[in-house]
């Protein structure tokens, strides 16, 4: 069925929230208490920082759905652009270590240009499509009901076993221990990689496909209890890493949960709270000398002290990927064919870049040389392929895809249309791989989400019968 931009948007509701403007108040109030610029120049940086929190408050105030990719979008760039960034320059300690306030301006404004292109390619593919009817993608497929209910509690528990018989029942339960049995079992990286997440979206897939069927009364309730229960047996949440988990378990959630549980900013007051809270208490079980002072846990400053780990250097990896391209120069698209043939194995391409925040992080001798885990935001693939160019064309077309992607299946949702097509089945575990990318680096959320995507495809197109009449 065809739809235009003000058919879903009657549908879904028009009314601003404009509680989100507390958000830069937030901000604006978090830079007073912890000490005002004393320079020119850290004014004008906490002035572009604020203006992208006013910038990312406007966003989210327009977006009127239950949840979206678009919110997934403005949450971050709130958190881990705006907020962060005035937090490192008026405590004065950043993550990998403090960068010059002119290298900070140069980021936070790249950041601001950005974030303002993105709401400008929004506004202009609405204003566009505000009356134009556009066809809703045709489905190939649709989940054969009568076919699921037989294969699918052999298929779920054989995955199980499969994880289960590769990590050991001792090794299931916490990330570090499930991450060395990963490795010791399977040592070629990209066979591991195969086999993870080639089971992991097979099992996403039978997850949220049983959640669908149970809300349309096509599965019994004890069938999708056995679904989930045997998933979070070989998917236990402190096993996942927190982006994998968020992604497998918010999908699961979105698609069990009817529309109506979910009012209109409770899914993004939900991640914001997790980003800003939950990031930070999980690290007292992870790091050893990460502890709780006397009073913390009244002035809050202990949220402050999280952001200097690695879990929020999204921002300060901006700010050396800036510095490394300055010194060495772009990739010029480089980087980006390693992401685009991450599946090609070393042996045949020697050259084959890392990831780029190894990239940078290594380069810059910026810590420990055996440690990878640190990001390369979107915005910093970018950059370091095309300079301030490619930030600015990255980051046009996650605005496109974001736009046509949340529009689509709203109109679906709206129109209860939802079982035809994998692409919308596959739109809520979309929301967690979000951050993933907009986190980065590319390589592994490129990586990590074709894998989960085509294994689930794969069990979507075995579990569907071909559609014969087409709306």
């Amino acid at each position: 069925m065809a739809a235009t931009n003000t058919e879903i948007n009657n549908a879904v509701g028009q009314r601003l929230l404009w509680g989100w403007w507390l958000l830069p108040l937030f901000q604006a109030m978090l830079i007073a208490l912890l000490g005002l610029p004393h320079s020119a120049e850290g004014w004008q940086l906490q002035c572009l920082n604020l203006t992208t929190g006013l910038l990312c408050a406007y966003g989210l105030s327009r977006d009127h759905r239950s949840y979206s990719l678009n919110q997934v979008f403005w949450v971050f760039t709130f958190v881990f652009m705006a907020l962060m960034p005035a937090l490192f320059y008026s405590r004065g300690f950043m993550p990998h270590g403090l960068v010059p306030v002119a290298l900070m301006q140069k980021a936070s404004g790249i950041v601001l240009g950005c974030a303002l292109l993105y709401m400008l390619v929004q506004f202009a593919l609405h204003y566009y499509f505000k009356e134009k009817t556009i066809p809703a993608p045709t489905p190939f497929h649709t989940i054969d009901a009568g076919r699921f209910r037989r294969l699918a509690p052999w298929l779920m528990a054989a995955c199980t076993l499969a994880v289960v018989w590769i990590l050991g029942p001792q090794d299931l339960w916490l990330q570090a221990q499930t991450a060395r049995a990963w490795e010791e079992s399977i040592p070629n990286n990209v066979v591991r990689l195969l086999v993870q997440y080639g089971l992991r979206g097979v099992m996403l897939y039978l997850c949220v496909a049983g959640a669908f069927l149970y809300r349309q009364k096509k599965l019994k309730g004890s069938l999708l209890t056995l679904l989930l229960g045997l998933a979070l047996i070989a998917n236990f949440p402190f096993s996942m890493s927190r982006y994998l988990m968020g992604a497998f378990y918010l999908a699961i959630f979105l698609s069990l949960l009817p529309q109506t549980v979910w009012k209109r900013s409770v899914f993004a007051l939900l991640l914001l709270s997790a980003i800003l809270l939950a990031a930070p208490l999980l690290n007292f079980s992870r790091l050893k000398n990460f502890t709780l002072d006397k009073g913390d846990e009244r002035n809050f400053s202990f949220l402050v002290r999280a952001s200097y780990g690695a879990d929020y250097d999204a921002y300060a990896m901006l700010c050396r990927t800036v510095q490394y391209t300055g010194e060495k120069g772009p990739t010029q698209g480089r980087q980006l064919a390693g992401v685009l043939l991450f599946f090609c194995p070393r042996q045949l391409w020697s050259e084959k870049p890392v990831g780029t925040g190894s990239r940078v992080y290594e380069s810059l001798h910026l810590g420990r040389d055996d440690w990878h885990n640190v990001s390369a935001p979107l915005l910093a693939e970018g950059y370091v392929n095309f300079s301030w160019p490619g930030s600015l064309l990255f980051t046009a077309l996650l605005s496109v895809i974001i736009f046509f992607y949340d529009r689509g299946y709203w109109w679906r949702r709206v129109q209860s249309n939802m079982g035809e097509s994998y692409l919308f089945l596959f739109y809520p575990a979309s929301l967690g791989l979000l951050l993933l990318w907009l986190r980065g680096d590319m390589m592994s959320a490129f990586a990590y989400s074709m894998g989960l995507y085509v294994s689930g495809y794969v069990m979507h197109w075995a579990l569907s019968r071909k559609k014969r009449q087409y709306s």
